[in-house]
């Protein structure tokens, strides 16, 4: 990726991070989830926070769904949430003294419930009795062929995509206080980017090329804040070459604060192991998974461009192609959302109607869209394609994790 085309696809990326901006869902739609905790005293959590209480005893379920969580009690054995639609959904059990007591994943391998692949006109999952296995928390009744439709390259996808998310679930306690941290109000969590470049030819994508960068930052928001603190310490496991690295907050406000992290090597994964963040006057541990994975699931989306006969740029059109080489109309299953920008050369024509923003002049267009919209047509008609020096494109996934592609205009 070339100095010029990264430099603006960090720019996107510190703009359109869903997570750390604190955007709401796309407003897909709604689904109610149902089940019921286990019932047999067999039942064991596993993990570094295990509890020794058994399953039937949760009294609460943390209902985790993209930017916002909510916490529900649990009535007579059983629970009933109402959550968006637009995203994976994380279900965390809890004892009645706050204690950790696992989260569901379906299949073993997808952390929480892929809700993003619901049926049309299905208004309702029950996930039945929750069982443990060797995975750990798993729906009674499996979800995926009872209102919840996936391909099996698609939940080959959801595995991958899903790795730091499960490695959040099971690390519920960051601040190590012993609770865990969303019944306090706080939220904690690592934030990654993916950055590649893609190549054109003529107006179409042809293909997007192997990772050239990540990113690692610390997202937090507490309930009530009204400041975080401006710099936090940073130090990765060993062999990582970060030790006491210290980095300021962006995005501060009374919301939340993202500390992003300056990786000694960003062409690599930020290492596996323990993180930990002094931050004020507390210390945070992150457990990271291997990271890897979630690149080798992200889809390739591949934009084409169609122009007008005055040759300015009349719409974009989107291929979304899955780890396997098959291709989907229905990206949503994988993606909760996508912002397209444009950059040209210097008196290019800036279209107000867009989402522009003040990082670079040369932002000519900025657009969020819908992942399942096939065509994009320009809000200005009047963006001439020879000025155009490159098309950017980013996507949320469903777990969180942003991803850009650079496409530079030969």
């Amino acid at each position: 990726m070339g100095a010029r085309v990264r430099d603006v696809v960090l720019a996107l990326a510190c703009v359109f991070s869903l997570s750390a901006c604190g955007s709401g869902s796309n407003g897909n739609g709604q689904v109610r989830l149902r089940g019921r905790v286990p019932t047999s005293t067999a039942f064991r959590v596993r993990g570094a926070n295990a509890s020794a209480l058994s399953g039937r005893d949760a009294v609460k379920v943390i209902v985790t769904k993209g930017d916002s969580y909510e916490v529900r009690p649990i009535v007579g054995g059983a629970f009933d949430v109402e959550v968006p639609s637009d995203r994976t959904v994380g279900l965390i059990l809890v004892g009645p003294a706050d204690e950790y007591l696992g989260f569901v994943s379906v299949r073993g391998t997808i952390p929480g419930v892929p809700v993003q692949a619901v049926d049309d006109g299905v208004t309702t999952i029950d996930l039945g009795t929750l069982v443990d296995d060797a995975a750990g928390l798993s729906p009674g009744v499996d979800p995926i062929g009872h209102g919840i439709t996936l391909d099996e390259a698609e939940l080959s996808a959801l595995a991958s995509l899903g790795a730091l998310a499960r490695s959040v679930l099971a690390h519920p306690d960051v601040d190590g206080n012993g609770v865990v941290d969303l019944l306090e109000g706080r939220e904690f969590a690592p934030q990654v980017g993916v950055f590649r470049s893609g190549a054109m030819s003529g107006l179409s994508a042809v293909s997007v090329g192997p990772v050239e960068n990540w990113s690692l930052g610390w997202q937090v928001a507490e309930q009530d804040a009204v400041s975080y603190p401006p710099t936090v310490f940073t130090t990765g496991p060993v062999g990582s070459n970060v030790v006491s690295l210290e980095t300021s907050a962006r995005f501060g406000n009374s919301q939340n604060a993202l500390y992003g992290v300056p990786l000694p090597s960003p062409s690599l994964p930020p290492p596996v192991g323990t993180w930990s963040v002094v931050y004020g006057t507390r210390t945070l541990t992150f457990e990271l998974p291997e990271l890897a994975p979630i690149a080798a699931g992200a889809p390739a989306v591949l934009p084409t461009v169609t122009l007008n006969p005055d040759q300015t740029i009349q719409s974009l059109a989107w291929t979304w192609r899955l780890p396997d080489g098959s291709t989907t109309s229905t990206p949503s299953n994988l993606v909760a959302a996508v912002k397209l920008q444009i950059n040209a050369a210097s008196g290019a024509p800036r279209c107000a109607a867009s989402n522009l923003t003040a990082f670079d002049p040369t932002i000519v267009y900025a657009m969020r869209v819908e992942p399942d919209e096939p065509v994009h047509r320009l809000a200005c008609q009047d963006i001439p394609w020879s000025a155009v020096t490159s098309l950017q494109v980013g996507f949320t996934d469903v777990y969180g994790t942003d991803h850009f592609v650079g496409y530079p205009i030969p």
